[in-house]
């Protein structure tokens, strides 16, 4: 091919391609090439995977007032304002001064107010009353050999474990296999080692326990 005709040809691609990009290109001989449609449409295309819709957490339930629970109830817009410590009994009452038993189980705080409130006065006690009800945290208490000694919240269905956990863990003399729980009169003695192993069952924590982890003989 001489360079004359090869620059013709070379002209004559050249421009199909220009074409083409512009929607259509001409053909050497003189026809058209079409512009490239696709077959499908890719705004309809549906991908391969779709994005999971964003589901609320539920909200934890609020817990009404339980039998055994204490409460402070305080007593206001009276001549006589009263601060009251009283525990639910197994039938679900408090007791306070002139009406008597008060059903306040399984309802929540403010629930309970609006008892109280009705009891003083469709008793006939007083005209208006303003009560508060609160609920006392329950407590336990970690001593011995544990980075942080004192009273702890006991919160829910708490172990030993847990409870040792929250009072900063063991100290660098303590003896793990000797630790005991103080409740009342009783003295519950556990090995915490076979427990963390699982070993054994670990333990409940009750309010007012005191648990005590023992100190190593040799250091």
């Amino acid at each position: 091919m001489s360079a004359r005709c090869f620059s013709g040809f070379l002209a004559a691609v050249l421009g199909a391609v220009l074409s083409a990009a512009s929607g259509c290109a001409t053909l050497p001989g003189g026809g058209e090439l079409a512009a490239y449609t696709p077959d499908v449409d890719p705004a309809g295309v549906q991908l391969g995977f779709r994005e999971a819709p964003l589901v609320a957490a539920a909200a934890p339930a609020a817990r009404g007032i339980l039998g055994g629970d204490k409460l402070h109830v305080s007593l206001r817009g009276i001549p006589n304002p009263e601060e009251i410590q009283v525990e639910v009994n197994e039938q679900g009452n408090i007791t306070l001064p002139l009406v008597g038993p008060v059903k306040v189980a399984g309802v929540s705080s403010s629930e309970a107010e609006r008892a109280i409130e009705r009891a003083f006065v469709d008793g006939g006690y007083y005209r208006k009353i303003t009560v508060i009800v609160v609920a006392q945290e329950d407590y336990y208490f970690a001593q011995g050999e544990v980075r942080n000694q004192g009273r702890f919240p006991l919160v829910g269905e708490m172990t030993l474990l847990q409870a040792i956990a929250s009072a900063g863990g063991y100290t660098e003399y303590a003896k793990p296999s000797r630790v005991k729980i103080m409740r009342g009169d009783q003295i519950l003695r556990y090995d915490a080692d076979r427990i963390s192993r699982r070993k054994d069952p670990d333990p409940l924590v009750k309010r007012g326990d005191i648990v005590v982890v023992e100190r190593r003989v040799f250091l």
